[in-house]
């Protein structure tokens, strides 16, 4: 289906408020969602310094594309929480949403006069979404944290890497967008059923959870084996579906995910040699399991032959999942990535354009397509205040 044009995008959200008080990137890219899809989300900054991510890398004239990518389409207003008169201009305000979202450390909100039990005396309908790294509960509740505390505590980085060096620090933000993911869907399910109930609810989201929860294998195994069985850094392969990996061509990387039994016979064929599919010791998922070391040799015997271009005309010819391990500014260029309008361009005063990665999600086949800058720190306080408190 085609793209229709960038006003036919669903504003599925548009009579919904939302009050953000979030900063740096879980909050913020949750908050993006909600505004992509309608909402007015009005952002809740400090005075001066504002978020914390108007500072991040990469950094050019006076602005950061990390804070231009994640708050695109949202007001800003600029309030001093600490000064009596600030927590109770965001105590009206909250009054008047209807999604309050926060990512202070657990115990803030409570001191500002602004948590859950108190908002929702006097706005039953509100519904609030705390972030925070560990969660409102349990003994890490109050330290400080950001993702890559989650990653390491979740597990998931331990089985990250080679088993002979230590596990690497992730390159991406898994666990501050996947919080926001969650975060998202935990939201509109809330709205939905207050349309039910009247009421509103209220939303813990840990990064520490939504970390652990992506664990599978590891944790499944661990349990099933009553313990014996622990999951350790494999490198390139994946131990529980062979083969399933990255391997290495004469000038590049490629992965393959031939771990079903359809997909090795196909990729015994593609090698020319179909007898694999059914050697008695490849022939089956478990076969192929206990055979890892066998089976992975054998395709990378074959593949390492062969260009990158090579392999994978061979691989898509045959069927076989794979794709070329692509850089940043390949996969920029990429014509999927193209075609699936997953890079926007906004004009910019001082930058001229700045260009960033899309929001994922299409609806009816339109696509979500930024309509208004970033902010600067309080743009919308005079808009903001005058509208919602007189």
């Amino acid at each position: 289906m085609e793209a229709r044009s960038v006003h036919s995008f669903p504003q599925l959200l548009s009579r919904v408020r939302v009050l953000d008080f979030t900063r740096v990137l879980a909050g913020p890219y949750l908050t993006r969602c909600l505004a992509a899809l309608g909402a007015e989300v009005i952002k809740v900054e400090r005075p001066v310094s504002g978020d914390d991510a108007r500072g991040f890398a990469y950094h050019t004239q006076g602005e950061s594309g990390y804070f231009l990518q994640q708050n695109h389409d949202k007001k800003s207003i600029a309030l001093d929480l600490k000064h009596p008169k600030g927590a109770a201009i965001a105590r009206e305000l909250c009054a008047r949403a209807d999604v309050v979202v926060e990512n202070f450390r657990p115990g803030v909100m409570t001191r500002l006069g602004l948590d859950y039990a108190t908002l929702s005396a006097r706005h039953p309908r509100l519904i609030m979404c705390s972030i925070s790294t560990f969660g409102q509960t349990g003994p890490y509740a109050q330290k400080g944290g950001q993702g890559m505390l989650a990653d390491a505590l979740s597990g998931a980085m331990d089985i990250t890497g080679f088993p002979d060096r230590p596990p690497p620090v992730f390159r991406l933000p898994v666990a501050d967008i996947l919080t926001g993911v969650h975060g998202l869907g935990a939201i509109c399910a809330a709205l939905y059923a207050r349309e039910q109930t009247g009421r509103g609810a209220y939303i813990d989201l840990s990064l520490l959870d939504c970390m652990f929860a992506l664990q599978e294998f590891a944790v499944q195994s661990y349990f099933l084996s009553q313990g014996t069985v622990k999951a350790t850094r494999e490198g390139y392969t994946f131990p529980e579906t062979v083969p399933y990996g990255l391997f290495s061509a004469r000038d590049g990387a490629v992965v393959l995910a031939a771990g079903l039994d359809a997909n090795w016979a196909r990729l015994a064929q593609a090698m020319g040699r179909p007898e694999l599919a059914q050697d008695p010791r490849f022939a089956t998922s478990p076969q192929r399991i206990h055979h890892r070391r066998e089976v992975e040799s054998l395709v990378q015997e074959w593949i390492g032959q062969q260009t990158v271009k090579e392999v994978t005309a061979t691989l898509d010819a045959h069927g076989v999942p794979c794709a070329p391990v692509k850089t940043v500014e390949e996969a920029i260029h990429d014509p999927q990535i193209q075609a699936r309008h997953m890079l926007v361009t906004m004009t910019h005063p001082l930058l001229r354009a700045v260009t960033f990665p899309n929001l994922p999600f299409k609806i009816d086949g339109a696509v979500p397509t930024p309509s208004a800058l970033a902010p600067r720190i309080g743009q919308h306080n005079a808009e903001v205040l005058s509208h919602l408190l007189g």
